[in-house]
């Protein structure tokens, strides 16, 4: 017994024989095929070079192996690995050729899927950040040959967090599904469409011919679309939109690039409200080279211990009494003198500082209160202002 079908034809490839594999792989029986021709087999779809190819290996070396599509007698297709060799008689005439082959298809399949797992997101089915590089790499090279333009439109999703964090990733899962149908049925086929990681996806606009003006009216749709309620469980979710958008060649000739400049157009988007697009420009740039400067800054000061604090009175309205103080931090930069804690606490909150920044404020609060003490200044309370992250850590009780 073989689980490989076994086909023998004669010397006019005609077949003469086959085994049961080969009836149960194709369901033909050697009395329904005897003396035709191995072609009525074929689904067409092997193309002529590979049969070209086969022909040439087995004058030359009596063997030959490789893919084939057939067609089943039900219909079906499938791929098959086969292997033939020639049998020559004592005088070199070619007497038999013996084929034997395997039913591809659920490797196939599993190639298939393997490669889908390799360049679409798993979760939405789009293109992944690998694939989208790729892509967008290609329409680059493709609208620089034909003298178009390419939209890189980044798009984040504003509040999604709270999504998950109060109703739960399973919520959170299926509004991003929804995100990537809503995105798939606004834009062209010719577009490319990625999830770029957690609840950011990209666009690129292929063939773009009116650079801002076309970007705009498509962006407002995917805006509009974007912005409409969630329906989850009877409930509906909402979260808006930022989008950010760079244009090929203007604003960079690379995808790293381009990339980059839609992203800092988006934060852009987020700076005037959310909910809104902007188009990046080199202004947006050195801003965003600014609050990289500010960032790396900001860490080192915290080792530095650059902040002071100043202590403004709380007065009471009744008797003119100072009833407390309150104390404000600030930087005390060392080429740049005081800075405002509205330029710094945002970024120490996105960054992830401000809970060390906010522990320092009240350790340096509490001994600054007991070292007036200590000097007979009683003060009855000093408040300090706390950021919405420090309420949410446990080392702050």
């Amino acid at each position: 017994y073989s689980g490989e079908g076994i086909m023998i034809t004669d010397a006019d490839n005609c077949i003469v024989a086959v085994n049961a594999a080969f009836t149960r792989l194709t369901g033909y029986t050697l009395d329904e095929i005897r003396g035709a021709n191995p072609r009525i087999l074929s689904a067409q779809l092997t193309p002529p070079e590979t049969f070209q190819a086969m022909w040439r290996a087995l004058l030359a070396s009596g063997h030959w192996q490789g893919e084939l599509w057939d067609r089943a007698k039900d219909g079906h297709v499938y791929p098959k690995w086969v292997s033939i060799s020639l049998l020559r008689n004592s005088a070199g005439d070619v007497t038999n050729h013996i084929a034997s082959f395997v039913d591809m298809s659920e490797r196939k399949s599993a190639e298939e899927h393997i490669s889908r797992l390799a360049h679409h997101d798993s979760l939405t089915g789009l293109f992944n950040r690998y694939s989208l590089h790729e892509r967008l790499e290609q329409a680059l090279l493709t609208a620089q040959r034909e003298g178009n333009e390419v939209a890189v439109i980044l798009i984040d999703m504003d509040r999604f967090k709270s999504i998950n964090d109060t109703l739960g990733h399973q919520a959170g899962d299926a509004v991003l599904i929804e995100i990537a149908q809503r995105l798939q049925d606004t834009i062209r086929e010719s577009d490319i469409i990625a999830r770029f990681g957690g609840d950011e996806f990209i666009i690129a606009l292929t063939g773009v011919e009116s650079g801002m003006r076309s970007c705009a009216s498509i962006v407002s749709k995917i805006q509009h679309r974007l912005g409409q309620p969630y329906a989850y469980q009877g409930k509906l979710l909402h979260s808006t939109p930022s989008i950010g958008l760079s244009i090929f060649p203007t604003d960079g000739n690379c995808v790293e690039t381009l990339l980059k400049h839609a992203d800092i157009a988006m934060y852009a988007a987020k700076a005037q409200g959310r909910n809104t697009f902007q188009f990046f420009s080199s202004a947006m740039n050195d801003g965003a080279v600014e609050r990289m400067l500010l960032e790396q800054e900001l860490r080192a000061a915290l080792e530095r211990e650059e902040f002071v604090l100043h202590y403004q009175p709380q007065i009471c309205a009744a008797d003119g009494r100072i009833s407390g103080l309150e104390a404000l931090v600030r930087w005390q930069h060392p080429q740049n003198g005081l800075i405002s804690p509205m330029k710094f606490i945002p970024v120490a909150e996105e960054i992830g500082l401000i809970e060390k920044l906010g522990a320092w404020v009240l350790n340096e609060a509490c001994r600054q209160l007991a070292s007036w003490n200590a000097e007979g200044v009683h003060a009855k309370r000093v408040a300090v202002n706390l950021s919405a992250h420090q309420l949410r850590s446990p080392d702050l009780v």
